[in-house]
């Protein structure tokens, strides 16, 4: 794939609101993820693991924590003198000139457009193996869902007799039928590069505006698009609930080892010490980053790195990211806590499965009153 593909990454993507605080100050592709990931780790492991030289980024508006976890891309492979990584910080019409300014440079047959909301560990050789055997200039990578399934946000695949797709529906409007599968579209597409070149001239000839994501929706409207059906685990993030149960799903093994370890997922590396356990710590069912130190009780939870979680504590079916601190007799169930946030010792907070608690980041939860105080 060295010279075969290059990867453009849309991290602008419309579905950020919708996790209301936990993406107040920065956008989806960074969330955590797993206990040590990001999102964002997902697509550019993707581009790693195919041997991709040559990837862009169209960034977000509030973009530092993506800057920060990236760097210059060493953990992909993508630090080097010629290729590695590109970013653009516009938006629109510049944002199209820029796309067809990096696939012209790339000099790849083939560029592959992904995003960061629907999780999934993507064999890209696989993809552009049968995106090569097909005449259409357009693939697409989608996996089934049931219709019950479907999230707002969210796009389904409608097909034309042949099986090709044409065009992409929003979930909102697909009929919800116990038992009938439909195709969700994974943010993941593979293009012709003279064709992704001359769809960017047409939008920029027109005036449109388009998105990244349009373009891939117009190209499949011309065209007819080819569809490889994504077979592993997908974790869709569309909402807070979502996220929660993305990070729950990790604690099935089965899970586990689709998503992170039939093929290498990469990160940014932290040189820290592995997590303490005291004698007091009871732990089940659930995931530790490093640099923790636990002496309560942690039962089917995601814990990331550096998270402190006192005697008699107890945190159950949450979510607890980097620098958390969770007091002496806390009882926490059914959680999300933003990085750096602060449960005094003896609060109670217990949310449901449909609906988490989030406390947000560097927040201060105090017994007394049991208030989030920003």
């Amino acid at each position: 794939m060295r010279n075969e593909l290059s990867v453009i990454l849309d991290l602008n993507e419309s579905q950020s609101h919708t996790l209301g605080q936990l993406t107040i100050d920065r956008p989806l592709g960074s969330m955590p993820f797993g206990a040590k990931f990001r999102l964002i780790d997902f697509p550019l492991s993707a581009a790693s693991n195919a041997g991709v030289t040559k990837t862009m980024m169209a960034m977000p508006a509030r973009c530092q924590s993506i800057l920060d976890h990236v760097r210059t891309g060493r953990e992909w492979q993508m630090d080097r003198l010629g290729g590695g990584l590109f970013m653009t910080f516009q938006e629109n019409r510049a944002l199209l000139k820029d796309m067809h300014r990096f696939v012209t440079h790339a000099k790849t047959p083939y560029t592959a457009i992904m995003g960061t909301s629907e999780v999934a560990n993507l064999d890209l050789s696989q993809m552009v193996a049968s995106h090569r055997e097909q005449e259409q200039p357009v693939t697409v990578i989608a996996t089934w869902m049931a219709t019950e399934k479907l999230l707002p946000g969210m796009l389904v695949l409608e097909l034309t007799d042949n099986g090709l797709a044409r065009d992409l529906v929003p979930a909102e409007r697909i009929r919800h039928v116990k038992g009938e599968q439909v195709l969700v579209y994974l943010q993941a597409s593979v293009v012709n590069a003279d064709i992704l070149t001359i769809a960017c001239d047409r939008e920029l000839e027109h005036a449109t505006g388009k998105n990244v994501q349009a373009i891939i929706r117009r190209m499949m409207n011309d065209f007819g698009a080819n569809v490889v059906v994504h077979e592993g685990i997908h974790l869709p993030v569309h909402d807070v609930k979502s996220y929660f149960e993305a990070n729950q799903a990790l604690l099935d093994y089965e899970n586990y080892y689709s998503l992170l370890m039939e093929r290498p997922v990469h990160t940014k590396a932290k040189n820290e010490a592995p997590a303490r356990f005291e004698h007091t710590a009871a732990t089940h069912r659930s995931l530790f980053g490093t640099g923790g130190s636990f002496a309560g009780t942690v039962q089917d939870s995601v814990v990331f790195r550096t998270v402190t979680v006192a005697e008699d504590a107890k945190v159950r079916h949450s979510v607890i990211l980097q620098g958390g601190q969770i007091g002496a007799g806390a009882d926490l169930d059914y959680v999300i806590m933003d990085k750096d946030a602060i449960i005094e010792p003896g609060v109670v907070l217990h949310g449901t499965p449909e609906m988490p608690i989030v406390v947000g980041k560097d927040a201060v939860v105090r017994a007394k009153r049991e208030e989030v105080l920003n």
